[in-house]
């Protein structure tokens, strides 16, 4: 299964917040703007998947929510998404620049004219 593939069809802006090589079992973590679109355009674009054993389980609570694929009742992928990242207050991330660096770039896909939040990231990450 390619989560990533699967993502990039996603017609809804986002951004991936813990980008890595995703193995069996992991969580993906995905900062996006409308939930509800999001879950609906993931379902459908892993519709191929369906066929090869996959099922999925959908469990939504206000600004988060649970999209699992399992094969043979056993989790192979999590698609985690959030709407806000209110939802990581009690665990707040290890390193709350790269949460300022995905708010940054969801601000500037919303308003491209916005070129500062841009910048911001790409000297960040110029600086790791």
């Amino acid at each position: 299964m390619n989560i990533e593939e699967i993502l990039s069809l996603v017609n809804v802006r986002h951004v991936i917040l813990r980008k890595r090589e995703y193995k069996l079992g992991d969580d993906v973590d995905v900062l996006c703007e409308d939930i509800f679109t999001a879950t609906q355009q993931i379902i459908y674009q892993a519709r191929g998947y369906y066929d090869m054993g996959y099922t999925v389980s959908v469990r939504q609570q206000g600004e988060h929510c649970h999209i699992d694929f399992l094969k043979e009742n056993i989790l192979q992928y999590r698609i985690d998404l959030i709407s806000s990242l209110d939802v990581y207050k009690p665990e707040v991330y290890a390193n709350e620049a790269v949460a300022d660096m995905a708010m940054r770039l969801l601000e500037y896909a919303k308003a491209p004219h916005k070129v500062q939040h841009l910048q911001y990231v790409k000297e960040k990450i110029a600086n790791l």
